[in-house]
């Protein structure tokens, strides 16, 4: 997993002067989506799984855990088995 994390930063890089600034001269961020469509380019995959801080930056007070949720891209549609929404926390 660090080596695909690896990848995607070295191909950010790579893109990152592509897309500094819209036409109105603002910056913009590099979206994610443009990483990957250039990573699956380079390394076909079949789907794309990342962590995201919810709500972003906000440990438990007097801790270093932070509430985070997993996000899947999926590619390839074969890859499903079955669709059901998962809640609660899991204890």
């Amino acid at each position: 997993m660090i080596d695909h994390f690896e990848v995607f930063k070295r191909i950010s890089a790579k893109l990152k002067n592509r897309y500094l600034k819209r036409a109105d001269g603002t910056p913009r961020k590099l979206m994610n989506f443009v990483i990957l469509n250039a990573m699956f380019e380079a390394h076909p995959y079949d789907l794309v799984r990342a962590v995201f801080p919810v709500p972003p930056g906000y440990p438990v007070e007097r801790t270093n855990i932070i509430p985070v949720e997993f996000q899947i891209c999926v590619r390839n549609r074969n890859c499903i088995k079955s669709i059901e929404e998962v809640v609660g926390y899991g204890y």
